[in-house]
């Protein structure tokens, strides 16, 4: 085609540009990314990269200028996340260069920036493929390198021995700079935001359909739960005030911080019990700070040891890390489902006041309110009666549209919505009836990873509920349908891909651990574990210690051994001979023939002798077609002969 011969205006750079095409694809995959703007950004750089003519030199400010415009709106609009600006910076750095004139500096330049760009994505994604591109990319710019390097020896190096030397290259420096990481002081330089951390929102203190609806239609990972009893749902946050069009939380300038010197904090809103169910909660670095509980949550054991808490129950952290969140909690295996809401007990009047406010409502929809529950004499039949109309007449739907009054229209109108349309109307009906309710923001109890035993909640659980007030308690009622079941065909497919991408995340947590969010306090407990170790087994540890120091010297004395150009000998006797030329001091150059190496030599004459009989048998055995002329008896006779005069 005739776009492609237009890279021949690169001459022998042709492949950096081409090169740095694939440096920029990791930034492309970024949340934060939007397809717009790659589709515009990589559409300009190809038409730069296979234009015809290349620009002047100044195109490379122009286009530095424009980059620093966009990244500005970007930054201040979007994410204000510097390490992305930086990194949107660089991609139009990179793309003006590429369009210049490329020598060999500027090539090396060019490089470096890819590097960087990478670097960049690298400290943007929770990925685990990311770690195999890195791999590839690694690999790849070595060997661009070198050839950039000895250009004027293209022709001499084969292509072979560079790709060797670039993956024992490669391999090295991964090696170094495992060893690097594990053991370098790590500081403040692990704390940078990841693509999860502007994801992650939909519990701020007010409900919002559309935010819901973009959680759920998003398959990133949120956090990790470690449970033997799963619980099936992890309150985020729970809302009281309806406003006719949102739910709120009224009481969140209540909230105190609370600072534990204790190993756990005691939370209030939980009986004694002597069942309790442990669950470890992993969540991925967010700037959400709102912490997760399973149902009946007795006490919570967290590092830093301080959290702010309302009078709900809403419990946040004080601070937002940008490291993967640990906590423990234990909660109580409450058996009772809705059948505590037949126990008739005063209701006090602080949970009538809060749980019972409703905004004016349409007469329609206290119609229907009193139609459902017509002839139900308690609240479980009430309650029972409200659910069920919403699994018979209701459809669940990401696409649904409720204009004006939502809850209203959902009711009365388009009964098709998400879960938090369902949890917001059923408490409106359940308040009508003069049953206490509340609408909770959280996520279901997700997937379960038989790879790595632990639950996956992505931003697809994302769930909202309704939790109804019972002798006590609060119980959790869920009204939202099942989704419809597809075609089997596609959910065989869709199963398999599911286990495939189990396996995936398996691998996405353990580069997350152990690569991606290894903080201080692992590196300070990986080195007490090997402390530890050497204490408790003294004699084995010196022996590790002594067979992996001699087999690191071994190895990297090998590696830059390895780097070395030799000779390939067809003759193994041809070899020997050039090893008694090194013993002796006078070895033989790689443009030297034998010949002329023996007829240059201060040898004795008895030596020369030996050694002209020599280069006559090589050449004989070389260049004679009776190639069994000489055996291996003359070879092995002569080398007597000539180590025999030497001694």
């Amino acid at each position: 085609m005739q776009f492609i011969k237009h890279l021949h205006k690169y001459g022998d750079y042709i492949k950096v540009p081409l090169f740095s095409i694939m440096s920029v694809i990791p930034f492309a995959f970024l949340f934060e990314e939007s397809n717009v703007f790659w589709l515009i950004y990589l559409s300009v750089f190809l038409c730069v990269v296979f234009r015809k003519n290349l620009f002047k030199d100044s195109f490379v400010i122009i286009s530095f200028l424009i980059g620093l415009v966009v990244s500005y709106i970007h930054w201040s609009q979007i994410s204000q996340i510097d390490l992305l600006f930086f990194g949107r910076v660089l991609l139009f750095l990179l793309m003006g260069l590429c369009a210049c004139k490329i020598d060999k500096e500027r090539a090396f330049v060019i490089c470096f920036i890819d590097f960087v760009i990478v670097l960049v994505a690298g400290a943007l994604t929770y990925k685990f493929w990311y770690a195999i591109y890195l791999l590839v990319f690694l690999f790849s710019i070595i060997y661009l390198c070198m050839e950039i390097q000895y250009l004027e020896y293209k022709d001499q190096i084969k292509q072979k021995t560079r790709v060797n030397y670039s993956i024992k290259l490669a391999g090295f420096l991964i090696v170094c700079g495992f060893i690097l990481f594990f053991s370098f002081p790590r500081g403040a330089f692990g704390k940078v935001p990841n693509e999860l951390g502007l994801s992650v929102s939909g519990f701020s203190e007010e409900m919002s359909y559309q935010e819901m609806t973009k959680l759920l239609q998003s398959q990133k990972v949120v956090m990790r739960v470690f449970s033997k009893n799963p619980a099936g749902y992890y309150q985020g946050i729970i809302l009281d005030h309806f406003d006719g069009k949102s739910w709120t939380n009224t009481f969140s300038k209540t909230a105190r911080t609370y600072n534990s010197s204790l190993s756990s904090f005691r939370l209030p809103f939980a009986e004694q019990s002597k069942d309790m169910v442990s669950y470890e909660f992993k969540v991925l670095p967010t700037r959400e700070k709102t912490i997760f509980l399973p149902p009946f949550a007795r006490s919570i054991k967290i590092e830093p040891s301080s959290i702010r808490m309302d009078k709900l129950g809403n419990i946040k952290r004080v601070n937002t890390h940008t490291k993967s969140l640990i906590y423990e909690v234990e909660s109580e295996n409450v058996k009772e489902t809705l059948s505590l809401l037949n126990i008739e007990k005063e209701i006090p009047k602080k949970i009538k006041k809060t749980y019972l406010q409703l905004p004016n409502i349409s007469d329609k929809v206290k119609k229907l309110a009193d139609h459902l529950t017509q002839d139900k004499e308690n609240n479980f039949e009430k309650t029972q009666a409200i659910m069920n109309f919403f699994q018979r007449s209701f459809v669940y739907s990401l696409s649904s549209v409720h204009p004006g009054n939502p809850i209203e229209n959902f009711l009365l109108t388009n009964r098709k919505g998400h879960c938090q349309y369902f949890a917001g109307a059923m408490v409106v009906l359940l308040r009508l009836n003069n049953i206490p309710a509340r609408v909770v923001n959280g996520y279901n109890q997700g997937t379960y990873n038989a790879y790595g035993d632990y639950f996956t909640i992505r931003q697809s659980d994302a769930h909202a509920w309704v939790e109804v007030y019972a002798d006590g308690r609060w119980i959790i009622v869920d009204p939202t349908p099942p989704e419809m079941p597809g075609w089997k065909a596609w959910e065989m497919a869709s199963d398999m891909m599911d286990e495939f991408s189990k396996i995936l995340e398996v691998f996405d947590s353990s580069w997350q651990t152990y690569i991606l969010y290894f903080s201080q306090i692992d590196q300070s407990m990986f080195i007490q574990r090997i402390k530890n170790f050497f204490t408790n087994l003294p004699f084995i540890g010196l022996v590790i210690l002594i067979v992996s120091i001699a087999s690191l010297t071994y190895l990297f004395r090998y590696y830059f051994l390895s780097f070395r150009w030799r000779r390939r000998y067809k003759n193994k006797y041809f070899k020997k001979l050039d090893d008694w030329f090194l013993k002796m001091e006078y070895p033989r150059a790689i443009n030297v023939g034998l010949l002329e190496h023996i007829e240059g030599s201060n040898f004795t004459k008895e030596q020369i002798e030996v050694l002209l009989k020599l280069q006559k048998s090589f050449y004989a055995r070389s260049f004679s077609k009776n190639k069994n002329e000489f055996n291996k008896k003359e070879f092995k006779d002569l080398f007597d002969q000539l180590n025999n005069r030497t001694q």
